[in-house]
């Protein structure tokens, strides 16, 4: 990598990874700075660390499209490696931010028979002392009383609840076919997010201990794990392994070319 010429032009691709390993450097240094501030004690320090760890973080939220499962396998060589973590982590993001746009209206639905489940824009789960309502592509937890949540958004009437995350990864991955929550993260750590999830399915009746369909994608719970059938992660032989000091040399011929 190094010993190509600085005006080499780069590929699409390659730009896109010299911008994705900028942002994740920047990232990693303030994930360093605000532990470092947090050991220290001092309010001031802690405060500045988290607003510029929080401003960093919101930047590689608006470019999470850059982190491709390429970029990750290019700079760690096919390991275990954590970039599957940021992917799932964004790919939680992204079902709580609004995907659950298309889905058409209904109400719940649930096939004891066939251990299917149907959820629509508008659908309202019960979920004892609270309901989980679905409406403008987003998910709240609002006690029972509340029938119209769009006008209670901002009231008492809302519920804390861990259920809306976990039906928001639910309802994304039905949308995506091919989904697991073997590497999730996020706002809640994997075996969280996971008991979670199957804690809901069982509120909503059905039977995780066979194959279950949400919105006509069928699920299993596989080592534990809920994930759709036959998950398979993507894989590609034949991506390239750059490294840390390849994609250094990707940003300085970026940098040369008026790229970044």
């Amino acid at each position: 990598m190094t010993g190509i010429s600085m005006y080499c032009p780069l590929s699409a691709e390659e730009l896109n990874f010299a911008k994705a390993f900028k942002i994740h450097t920047k990232f990693n240094e303030a994930f360093q700075q605000r532990k470092l501030a947090e050991e220290s004690g001092c309010e001031v320090a802690i405060e500045e660390a988290r607003e510029a760890w929080n401003a960093v973080r919101a930047l590689k939220d608006e470019n999470s499209h850059l982190f491709t499962s390429n970029f990750w396998m290019a700079l760690n060589g096919g390991q275990k490696w954590k970039g599957e973590e940021w992917l799932a982590e964004m790919e939680e993001r992204r079902a709580r931010s609004g995907q659950m746009a298309n889905l058409p209206q209904g109400e719940f639905i649930f096939d004891q028979f066939e251990n299917a489940v149907k959820i629509g824009m508008g659908s309202r789960i019960p979920m004892g002392r609270f309901s989980l309502h679905l409406f403008d592509g987003i998910i709240g937890a609002f006690e029972n009383h509340i029938r119209n949540p769009q006008d209670a958004a901002d009231t008492t009437g809302r519920v804390r609840s861990v259920y809306p995350q976990a039906l928001s990864w639910l309802l994304h991955a039905a949308s995506t076919g091919n989904s697991s929550l073997n590497t999730s993260t996020g706002l809640l750590n994997e075996h969280d997010l996971n008991s979670n999830v199957l804690s809901l399915l069982q509120k909503m009746g059905v039977d995780t201990s066979r194959d279950f369909s949400i919105n006509g994608t069928t699920f299993e719970v596989c080592g534990g794990k809920v994930q759709t059938k036959g998950y398979t992660p993507a894989r590609n032989p034949n991506q390239q392994f750059i490294g840390a000091e390849g994609m250094q040399h990707l940003i300085a011929r970026a940098y040369a070319q008026n790229l970044l």
